[in-house]
């Protein structure tokens, strides 16, 4: 293989991987959002950050798509805060 194939080979697979992290940030946070107690609150925390984390590390690879990953990030961060902390109830 070539030089440059390798390099957009291996661009490729860390651009899915942070995907991947978004994904399963958002299904952890999606699960433990109705939840009450310790437990919840650090998986909540743990989601929050695996997703800001890999809507970052996407960014910095792919600058347009990764602004826009990291502004539905924050939507959904704030949304997330909302809602687990009973402003609004669902």
């Amino acid at each position: 293989m070539d030089k440059t194939q390798d390099e957009n080979r291996i661009l490729g697979l860390y651009k899915q991987t942070n995907a991947l992290l978004i994904v399963v940030g958002l299904l952890l946070g999606t699960y433990t959002i109705n939840g009450t107690g310790l437990n919840n609150l650090l998986a909540g925390i743990i989601a929050i950050v695996v997703v800001v984390y890999g809507a970052y590390q996407y960014y910095k690879i792919d600058g347009k798509i990764g602004i826009f990953f990291i502004f539905i990030a924050i939507l959904w961060v704030i949304g997330y805060s909302l809602i687990y902390l009973k402003v609004f109830s669902i």
